[in-house]
């Protein structure tokens, strides 16, 4: 009998496994697998809350879905150098506008955090910093004639910002990339007074070999109405230069921007 129990219940056991896996199969698929609700992204803090291009930054909160989280600064795509689910680390984007912005975080469930964010100015890296001479050669893009040769002594700085933001205030957007080799910036900006409208556009790029540097950028200043003394131009601008020493001086520093870019000061004089 104990063995007839035995062999009854194995039996019992079987069939009901059948028909559990029977009726799961005939179930409706969503009832039959029921889904793991994600749970919504929410961003806590960001540190810093105030960093460059090619800068290191970490959110914390919770939701991020680990590796599959996708991270963007001012709706520009970063890379993720490493995520868990309530910590992400990623680098501000090339291409994101200098200034206020936001940071999201979307989980795989497409559920969205963000957080506030600055995009600060780029600043320079140890490679640059000393005493340069430098030529600007500015020309008409028209016609290829000098408007001015300018041959200007700076001191550059660890740190020192590139003058983005200093030279056209609040009314630039800029994006750019710095390294210890390359620099590649470009600006615009717009600004009305009265029946005066005066837009800017700037570009410099540079590249730096040991002691010297070589570069070239455009500049393009469109006035409409009474902007006196301003007047609608277009320059290009080559750079040359020669680091005279590692002595980076002291007080105020000649930011690059403002050496090569004559348009980027009249701007910021616009009210």
């Amino acid at each position: 009998m104990n063995v007839l129990g035995q062999r009854l219940r194995s039996s019992g056991a079987r069939l009901a496994l059948m028909l559990l896996t029977t009726v799961a199969l005939a179930v409706p698929g969503p009832l039959r697998y029921p889904p793991f609700a994600a749970q919504a992204g929410r961003i806590d803090r960001v540190a810093p809350s105030c960093g460059s291009v090619g800068d290191p930054a970490t959110i914390t909160g919770i939701g991020f879905g680990a590796n599959n989280v996708r991270i963007a600064v001012g709706g520009v795509p970063a890379q993720v150098v490493s995520a868990t689910g309530n910590r992400v680390s990623f680098i501000v984007p090339v291409g994101v506008s200098l200034g206020a912005t936001r940071v999201s975080a979307t989980n795989p469930g497409g559920h969205v955090g963000s957080i506030a964010f600055t995009v600060c100015d780029l600043l320079l890296p140890d490679a640059w910093a000393g005493k340069w001479m430098l030529t600007i050669t500015s020309r008409k893009t028209a016609t290829g004639s000098i408007t001015s040769v300018r041959d200007v002594t700076a001191f550059l700085r660890s740190g020192e910002p590139f003058g983005m933001g200093l030279i056209v205030a609040n009314l630039a957007s800029c994006t750019g990339a710095v390294t210890t080799t390359g620099l590649d910036i470009h600006c615009t900006a717009r600004a009305t007074t009265g029946t005066c409208t005066a837009s800017g556009d700037v570009q410099v790029g540079m590249t730096r070999t040991e002691q010297t540097i070589t570069g070239e950028g455009a500049s393009t200043l469109t006035v409409t109405g009474n902007c006196a003394p301003l007047t609608s131009s277009a320059e290009t601008i080559e750079i040359t230069g020669r680091r005279l020493s590692l002595d980076q001086g002291s007080g105020a520093g000649t930011t690059l921007l403002q050496s090569f870019v004559p348009h980027a000061s009249l701007l910021s004089r616009v009210p």
